[in-house]
């Protein structure tokens, strides 16, 4: 299943006209562990990242910078940043996988 099927399965979206947003968090996402890992392709294994943090971005939209958020009695907490939860994932990856990594001593 691709990755835009699990992302609208897990939000329960229906309406057609927010899938170009998801293709675009999907993207950016994919863009981002690309670059941190330094890989050409984002690996099959990895999928749970870039759908977890579409989710949690998607979900965000139009609180972006909010730390948190409080709407008549309802209060809501943000990561400042959703990406750095996966992190150690991604490290984990790459470090198996024998990337060229910087590394400061």
């Amino acid at each position: 299943m691709a990755a835009i099927d699990n992302v609208i399965t897990l939000l329960g979206i229906t309406d057609v006209s927010k899938y170009q947003v998801l293709e675009v968090l999907i993207e950016h996402t994919e863009q981002a562990i690309r670059n941190y890992t330094k890989l050409s392709e984002v690996p099959a294994e990895l999928s749970f990242v870039t759908e977890s943090v579409v989710v949690a971005k998607y979900n965000q939209l139009g609180s972006e910078g909010y730390s948190s958020e409080s709407i008549e009695g309802l209060a809501i907490t943000y990561h400042d940043d959703v990406f750095r939860l996966y992190m150690p994932y991604l490290d984990q990856y790459s470090d198996t996988r024998g990337a060229n990594r910087l590394r400061m001593l």
